[in-house]
C-alpha cells in the first residue's frame, strides 16, 4: 500500500486488468506453459469467472496456422461433456499493436495429475482404475466426433475433490484441439539438440514419426498415463527425449514394478494400449474403458480366490511376453489384432472383440522398420549434441589411440560414428542407474563419456537425494527425469559411502569440481524477514536514508507504475514522510516463496497502518513484494496491494 492514501490493485504484468474484445477482463495469471498463459478472468456482461489461456504469439504468426486451429477450437467447443472442460469462446485481438489468439474456458477449481502424482507418486488401483475411467469417458466423446486429442498427459488433466456437487473423486480433461496448432506449428523432425514436437513420454510410434493420427494414437497415450499412475513412472525413459523417442519406437513395454502387485489381467491391458502396431490396440478410449474394467472385475475376482485360483489359471501372473513387430513385416501377411502380451484371463462377460481385419499392411511395416532405425540414429546424434553442448577442452582420454586409427578409416566414419554415439548412449544409461541404485562406479565404465555426460552424473549423485539446482541446463534435465523429486530440506549429509565414492571418482574424470551447496533455506528465510522487520522500522521512523536503502534502483512494478526509478519511490515517500508526523505500521500473515537459485523471494503479507498528521488515515491491505538479492542484500524490485480490507479502513483516528 502506498503511504499517501491511494491504494490501488494493480496488474501483475501487462495483461492482467485489460478487458479483451469487451468481454473478459484478464483478473490474474495463473500459470504459464509452452503454449501460453492462462488468466483467471470474469465475463463482463454476465459477471462469472472464465479461464482465458493467451495462446504464446509463434502460435498466430502464421495465418494458416490460425485458420486451422480455429477449426480445431470449433470442434472441440462441439464437445460437451462433464468430464471434459467446456470451450466457451475463441477470439482474436490486438494488444500493444501485436496480434494475440486467446481461448475461453471453463473455470476448474483442482489439481493437475501431475501434481497429484508427484504428491503421492502412485496411486492404488481402485483409485487409479476410477480416474481412468473418467478420463477415458472424455477422451472417448472427442472420439466419437473424429476429434483427437493428440496430447494426453498428466498435465492436462484435472483432477476435482468430492464436493456437494460431487460424491466422488473424479477429473476433467483438457486442451482438447491445442496439440494439433503445435504439431501444425513445426516440422515433425528431431532438431540437432533432440527436441521434439509433443510430450515424449505419452507419444505413440506413429506420433513420433510424424504420420497421421487416429484414436489410436491416443489409446498409447492412455496406457503410458495409465502405467505411470499404477507404477509411478512413465513406461520409458531415458537421459534424452530423443531416447525416449527410440523406446517408443523399438522397444516392449515393461513389466509394471512387482511391489505395485497389479493383476495379470491389468498389466495385458496396459501392454496392448501400447503395442506398436496401432491395430493391435484398443480401437479409441471406449474400447480400452471397457477392457480396463473388466480386467479389474477379473484381478478383484482372482484376489478374492486367494493364490490358489493364479496357480490353476495358466496365465494369470505369467510374466507378459515382448512386444515386437509382427511377422507381417517380412512375410506381408496381416497381423492379428489381438492382445500382444498374450490371451487374456477367461471372465464370465464377453471381451471386446478385435478389430476387423484389413487389407496387408506389409508396405507399411517396411517403411516403419525404416524409418524406426533413421529415427534411433538422429536420436543417438541428438544425444550426442547434447553432451557436446558445453563440452570444455578436456584431452579425449583416447586421442592418442585414435590418431593413429584415424588414418585408416576415413571410409568408416559414417558408420564408426553411428556405432559410438549408440555406445555412448548406452553407456551412459548403465552409468546412470548404477548411480540411482546406489551402487559404485568403476573408471572403466566411463570410458568414451566426454565432460558434458560426466557432469550430468555428478549432478545425478546429488538429483537423487532430492538436491536443487542454480544452472539451468541442469534445472531442465532433471525435470524430464520421473524419479527427480526435490527436497526443500536436502543436506548432503544424505549422501552415502557410494555416493561420495562416485563424486571422488567422476571428479577424478574430469566431470568439473564438485557443484556449490544450494542455497540454506532457513537462512534465507531468516534474512528476509530481517529485510522486512528494516523496512518497516525505517517507515515508522520515517528515515529516508534508511527507508530507500531496502529498494532496487529499478522497482519492476511499483503499484500501478512499471520500471520505476528508485529516485521518483524516493520523492513519493518524502512527501508522505513530509505528510505524517507519526506513522505506525504492522505486518503479520508473512508468506514468503524462494526461487530455487537462492536470488530471489516474493513475499505476502498482511499490513495494518495508521498514520496521523495533517489528517489521519487508518486501514489494512494484502500486499506483495517482489526481493532480489542485490549486492549482499535483500532489496525490494516490486511492490503492489492485492487487496483492501475496506472494513479496517477509516479517516478516523480516534
Amino acid at each position: 500500500m502506498r503511504l499517501e492514501d491511494e491504494l490501488t490493485v494493480v496488474s501483475a504484468d501487462v495483461l492482467t486488468g485489460q478487458v479483451l474484445d469487451g468481454k473478459y477482463e484478464l483478473q490474474r495469471r495463473l500459470g504459464e506453459g509452452g503454449m501460453g498463459a492462462v488468466y483467471r478472468a470474469r465475463r463482463v456482461h454476465i459477471g462469472d469467472e472464465v479461464a482465458v489461456k493467451i495462446l504464446h504469439p509463434k502460435f498466430v504468426a502464421d495465418a494458416s496456422a490460425v485458420e486451422r486451429f480455429r477449426r480445431e477450437a470449433r470442434a472441440a467447443a462441439q464437445l460437451h461433456h462433464h468430464n471434459v472442460v467446456t470451450i466457451h469462446d475463441y477470439g482474436e485481438t490486438q494488444t500493444g499493436g501485436q496480434p494475440l489468439a486467446y481461448i475461453v474456458m471453463e473455470l476448474v477449481a483442482g489439481v493437475s495429475l501431475r501434481e497429484l502424482l508427484k504428491r503421492e507418486g502412485r496411486l492404488d488401483l481402485t483409485r487409479a482404475v476410477s480416474l481412468m475411467r473418467d478420463v477415458c469417458a472424455g477422451v472417448a466423446s472427442a472420439h466419437r466426433r473424429h476429434i483427437v486429442h493428440r496430447d494426453i498427459k498428466p498435465d492436462n488433466i484435472i483432477v476435482l475433490a468430492p464436493d456437494d456437487d460431487r460424491e466422488r473423486e473424479t477429473v476433467k480433461v483438457v486442451d482438447f484441439g491445442i496439440a494439433k496448432l503445435r504439431d501444425a506449428s513445426a516440422d515433425h523432425t528431431l532438431t540437432a539438440a533432440g527436441a521434439v514436437v509433443g510430450t515424449p513420454h505419452y507419444m505413440s510410434p506413429e506420433q513420433c514419426l510424424g504420420e497421421p493420427l487416429d484414436s489410436r494414437a491416443d489409446v498409447y497415450s492412455l496406457g503410458a498415463l495409465f502405467y505411470e499412475m499404477i507404477a509411478g513412472a512413465p513406461p520409458f525413459t531415458a537421459a534424452t527425449p530423443t531416447g525416449v523417442i527410440s523406446k517408443h519406437l523399438s522397444e516392449p513395454p515393461p513389466r509394471v514394478p512387482a511391489d505395485a502387485r497389479i493383476p495379470a489381467s491389468i498389466e495385458q491391458t496396459v501392454h496392448r494400449a501400447l503395442a506398436k502396431d496401432a491395430n493391435a490396440r484398443q480401437t479409441d478410449a471406449s474400447e480400452f474403458s471397457r477392457e480396463l474394467s473388466t480386467a479389474a472385475a477379473a484381478g478383484a475376482a482372482t484376489t478374492a480366490l486367494g493364490p490358489e485360483a493364479n496357480a490353476a489359471h495358466p496365465h494369470a501372473g505369467a510374466p507378459p511376453q515382448p512386444t515386437t513387430l509382427p511377422a507381417a513385416a517380412s512375410t506381408g501377411r496381416q497381423p492379428p489384432a489381438v492382445h500382444t502380451a498374450g490371451p487374456a484371463p477367461h471372465v464370465p462377460h464377453a471381451a471386446p472383440q478385435p478389430p476387423p481385419r484389413r487389407k496387408s499392411r506389409a508396405p507399411f511395416w517396411v517403411g516403419l522398420m525404416l524409418l524406426c532405425g533413421a529415427a534411433i540414429a538422429v536420436a543417438g546424434f541428438g544425444f550426442y549434441m547434447f553432451l557436446n553442448a558445453n563440452r570444455n577442452t578436456r584431452p579425449n582420454r583416447t586421442a592418442q589411440h585414435n590418431t593413429s586409427a584415424n588414418t585408416n578409416t576415413n571410409t568408416n566414419t559414417n558408420t564408426n560414428t553411428n556405432s559410438n554415439t549408440n555406445a555412448q548412449l548406452a553407456a551412459f544409461q548403465r552409468a546412470e542407474a548404477k548411480v540411482l541404485s546406489n551402487m559404485r562406479l568403476v573408471e572403466t565404465e566411463l570410458a568414451g563419456l566426454d565432460n558434458a555426460a560426466l557432469r550430468l552424473l555428478l549432478n545425478t549423485v546429488y538429483a537423487r537425494h532430492g538436491r536443487a539446482f542454480t544452472p539451468v541446463d541442469l534445472r531442465a534435465h532433471f525435470r524430464t527425469r520421473p524419479w527427480y523429486k526435490q527436497s526443500g530440506d536436502y543436506t548432503d549429509e544424505r549422501l552415502t559411502e557410494a555416493d561420495r565414492a562416485n563424486i571422488r571418482l567422476l571428479v577424478g574424470a574430469g566431470a568439473g569440481p564438485a557443484p556449490t551447496p544450494p542455497p540454506d533455506q532457513k537462512e534465507m528465510r531468516r534474512e528476509v524477514v530481517d529485510a522486512l522487520d528494516g523496512w518497516v522500522s525505517s517507515t515508522e521512523d520515517r528515515d529516508l536514508d534508511e527507508h530507500m536503502s531496502f529498494y532496487a534502483d529499478t522497482l519492476e512494478g511499483y503499484y500501478n507504475s512499471r520500471g520505476v526509478a528508485r529516485t521518483n519511490v524516493r520523492t513519493d515517500r518524502a512527501r508522505a514522510f513530509d505528510r505524517y508526523q507519526k506513522i505506525n505500521v504492522d505486518i503479520d500473515n508473512i508468506s514468503i516463496a524462494l526461487d530455487e537459485t537462492g536470488a530471489g523471494a516474493q513475499v505476502t503479507l498482511d499490513k495494518k497502518w495508521k498514520f496521523e498528521g495533517e489528517r489521519c488515515s487508518k486501514g489494512k491491505v494484502q500486499q506483495q513484494l517482489r526481493l532480489a538479492r542485490i549486492d549482499g542484500r535483500w532489496r525490494i524490485t516490486s511492490e503492489r496491494d492485492l487487496k483492501v480490507y475496506p472494513e479496517e479502513s477509516d479517516t478516523n483516528c480516534d
